[in-house]
Formats: structure tokens, sequence, C-alpha cells
């Protein structure tokens, strides 16, 4: 009998605290995780890479026209952010490779498209702003934050 209560009481005392653990966790608040921001340096002066944004007429696109890209510039990774006329907050993520050429262009619609080829646009967009990431073929990345009004 003593055999017995010896085996028996040290599993009930670990079945108890593994129970106030278990309990103890699914009480816990949620952790929430803040995303890391990347941080990146600026844009050496010796760049001078700039950007402009400009409207389409029909207001449903923008063409991004970055200058004066050096070599070794691999690649250009950008972010627009705005919000719709609707309050809603959008956003544009892509990447541009240059190779070799100073400057890029390319055309961002402003809304979203199904494999169908429908189009839904974004209406009453009058501020963008835009983050640029210039990766480099050898050094740490430099960045552009800008501000543009349509």
């Amino acid at each position: 009998m003593k055999k017995l209560a010896l085996i028996i009481i040290p599993v009930i005392i670990l079945t108890i605290i593994v129970g106030f653990m278990v309990a103890k966790k699914l009480t816990a608040p949620a952790k929430v995780e803040t995303p890391i921001e990347q941080v990146f340096a600026p844009a050496e002066p010796e760049t001078k890479a700039k950007a402009e944004v400009t409207s389409s007429q029909n207001g449903r696109a923008v063409t991004l026209k970055i200058t004066n890209l050096t070599p070794e510039v691999s690649s250009v990774e950008y972010e627009m952010s705005y919000l719709t006329n609707k309050g809603l907050s959008r956003g544009v993520i892509g990447k541009i490779r240059p190779n070799g050429q100073d400057s890029v262009t390319r055309e961002i619609l402003l809304g979203s498209c199904s494999t169908g080829g429908k189009c839904v646009y974004d209406e009453g967009v009058t501020k963008i702003t835009l983050t640029l990431k210039f990766n480099k073929t050898s050094g740490p990345a430099t960045g552009l934050n800008k501000d543009f009004e349509l």
C-alpha cells in the first residue's frame, strides 16, 4: 500500500501542476507581436536618386519615375500607401530591376483586377506616400521616403 501511495501521490501532484500551467497559458492574454520595421540608410548624396509620381488623366493609375540611379543599384523596391475617398487605407508594393539604366518608369494601378480582367479602381486618391529601397550589388541598402500630392 505504501508503495502504491509513493507512486500515486507524485503523479497526482504533477498532474495538478501541469493542469495549472495549461490553464494559465489558456487564460493569458494573447501576445501581440509588432512587426520589425526595416531600417535602411538614407540615400547617399552621391546617389541623388529622385522620384516623381504623376496621376493618369482618369485617376486610375499613377506613373512612378525614378531617375539618377547609379550602376550599383541592382533593384528598387517600392511601397505606395494612400487613402481612398471612402477613407480606406490601400497600398501597392513591387520591385523594379533597372538593369544598369539610370532611370526607370512604371505605371501602377490604383485598385485591383481579377484574373478575369474585371478591375475595381480606388477613387479620390489625392496623396500618396512613397517608400523606396535601393538594393545595391555591394554595401547597405539605401532608401527614400516622400509624400506626393496628386
